[in-house]
């Protein structure tokens, strides 16, 4: 290996950080103290009468008396309506007394229901407007709850450290912004510290994430942006870093091409040589979005959404993941943005 190459010199490692009804018509008194039809007083009793005579005519024939013949005496049982003094009379006229002559009790007027029936009917169709109505809005309103007001998020803090279940999709294990001071990270002007344009790192440093210190199979991306360039500077993604600091590296270059490498004892050992790709934007101010898929002994590896290799490795198998600068100066730097590890 020659030491002019890039990625060769990476310096000490920083610390880690819910109606009337109708009343009875009255009654018709008794006659009270009238008796019967007996005989009248100083009146004979109904005998034979006397017949008439007139001159030259004879007179009609004795008609014989019938013996013990008396007058009409009162009746022994009082007749309705006309009884004896003290008796109740009998109303022919009182309603409600069955068999009265000739005479039907009242009838109460037949009422009209139509009016009730339509009352019912009309009542129930506001009930079901009503409960249509507030079923759609409480449907509304649960169906606009997404924890933000007025589409502004509730807070600026994009960190998420330990797993994180979603219903589809990768399960993220840990997501920064970055420019929000991000806890966990080494903060030294001097290699890594933190901007609120993002996480800067200067040349020959690695410094690692809070994401766990033994990841196996993950995604990790990031956002780089070349501040200070040199020709010697190649920078990236670091994983599978052990507890003695070596690691693998996929990182790219100034110039535009990627490379696939481990960190042993501090020294950078290419797997993959130096390989130009298009999808590599070059130069002082480049933006590039970098990432790794690694699963066991396979790493698959992207740039800005498109494939630029793949490799196989079992040198390493877990560990804590990070970002680096691997110029062989100090004047080269980097500022990394949205880091974000998830299972593959």
């Amino acid at each position: 290996m020659n030491p002019q190459d890039p990625g060769y010199g990476y310096g000490q490692q920083p610390g880690q950080a819910g109606s009337g009804g109708y009343g009875s018509y009255g009654g018709y008194g008794g006659y009270g103290g009238s008796g019967g039809y007996g005989q009248q007083p100083d009146q004979p009793g109904y005998g034979a009468p006397q017949q008439p005579s007139y001159p030259g005519q004879s007179a009609y024939p004795q008609q014989p008396q019938y013996p013990g013949q008396p007058g009409y005496a009162p009746p022994t049982t009082p007749l309705p309506g006309y009884g004896a003094p003290g008796q109740p009379s009998f109303s022919p006229y009182a309603p409600g007394y069955p068999g009265g002559p000739g005479y039907l009790p009242p009838q109460a007027p037949r009422r009209n229901n139509l009016g009730l029936i339509l009352g019912i009917i009309g009542g129930v169709v506001v009930v079901a407007i009503i409960a249509c109505i507030a079923f759609f809005a409480l449907a509304n309103a649960g169906g606009n709850s997404t924890g933000q007001t007025n589409g502004t998020p509730t807070s600026n803090s994009t960190a998420t450290t330990g797993p994180t279940a979603t219903t589809s999709g990768p399960q993220v294990l840990y997501s920064d912004s970055m420019t929000d001071s991000p806890s966990g990270w080494t903060n030294d002007p001097a290699s890594c510290f933190e901007s609120n344009d993002g996480y800067h790192i200067k040349g020959g440093s690695v410094c690692y994430a809070p994401a766990g210190d033994n990841l196996t199979d993950t995604t990790i991306t990031v956002t780089t942006k070349l501040l200070h360039a040199t020709s010697s500077m190649i920078y990236g993604i670091a994983f599978r870093v052990s507890a003695s600091n070596d690691a693998y590296l996929f990182q790219i270059t100034s110039d535009g091409r990627w490379a696939f490498l481990n960190l042993t004892g501090g020294t950078g050992n290419l797997i993959t040589q130096p390989t130009s790709n298009s999808a590599i934007q070059t130069g002082t101010g480049a933006t590039n979005t970098l990432k790794v898929v690694a699963q066991g002994t396979s790493f698959t590896f992207f740039v800005n959404g498109t494939q630029v290799g793949q490799q196989t490795n079992s040198l390493y198998a877990s560990g804590k993941c990070g970002l680096a600068n691997g110029d062989n100066t100090t004047s080269s730097e980097v500022v990394f943005t949205n880091f974000q590890v998830t299972n593959p």
